[in-house]
């Protein structure tokens, strides 16, 4: 009776938060693992670009099954047998080792898509240009890569759909993320999810980390060093374990000063 009753109110928690809406912490290099010292708490996630997007997918109810990224570029390279040629740009290269080719070339179309491209050439296009809106045309299936899945977002969003976020926290400041990211963050906001940079506390004004951010933020053209200063250390290993276990020494001789 007990463990029915709990899992009742875990229900009605449920029901409650996702009526209130989802607090999203995002960050573009949290799509791994992530260490918290927080208790865990309802109606708030932390994700990276992966995480977000199949938010968003559940949300508007775009979600697929997993394809493994193999079977893209086996799609790709029966395209490229379609329109290959002996006097093609890519025949050479797609002869001596045509998985690679495929794979370079649907790398470079997934990008063109992620920045706008509509799968059509320009009428002064490159020959590289040209072949991928040729391969566009090919009646032969390829599955949406991350690039597709983002565009169907925004398509969706632009529609107006809603996702219920109530708000989400960024954990980079706007101007460093992917404009497809950021167009997406103001089409959000526009359906009422606010959007928040988190601003986190430095350390000194004077040390060298805070220099560091500020040439990054183009608010010093350059900076230097102190050598005094260790706000800023680069640990260095001749393997990932050898720096994995520098960089756990470093943390455990300094436990107050690393929690944070």
């Amino acid at each position: 009776m007990r463990k029915e009753l709990f899992f009742l109110q875990q229900e009605e928690l449920l029901h409650e938060d996702c009526h209130r809406g989802l607090k999203i912490w995002f960050g573009m290099y949290m799509d791994g693992g992530e260490w918290s010292d927080r208790a865990a708490s309802l109606g708030e996630v932390r994700v990276g670009p992966l995480g977000l997007l199949s938010l968003l997918e559940n949300r508007l109810a775009l979600t697929r099954p997993t394809v493994h990224p193999v079977h893209r570029i086996n799609q790709f390279l029966m395209r490229l047998e379609r329109v290959d040629s002996e006097i093609a740009w890519f025949h050479t290269s797609f002869a001596a080792d045509p998985w690679s080719t495929a794979r370079q070339l649907l790398k470079w179309r997934d990008e063109l898509v992620e920045a706008g491209w509509g799968g059509s050439a320009l009428s002064a296009a490159s020959p590289r240009l040209e072949t991928l809106a040729e391969l566009e045309k090919v009646e032969i299936e390829l599955h949406p890569g991350q690039s597709d899945r983002l565009r169907s977002v925004i398509a969706c969003l632009e529609a107006e759909a809603s996702v219920g976020f109530s708000s989400i926290e960024l954990l980079e400041p706007p101007e460093m993320l992917p404009p497809m990211w950021c167009y997406i963050f103001d089409l959000l906001q526009r359906q009422g999810t606010f959007i928040n940079y988190c601003l986190w506390p430095g350390g000194s004004a004077e040390s060298n980390l805070n220099r560091v951010q500020a040439v990054m933020r183009d608010k010093l053209d350059s900076a230097s060093f102190d050598p005094q200063d260790d706000s800023l250390i680069l640990l260095k290993g001749d393997n990932e374990w050898e720096a994995a276990e520098n960089l756990a020494m470093w943390l455990a001789s300094r436990p107050e000063e690393n929690d944070q």
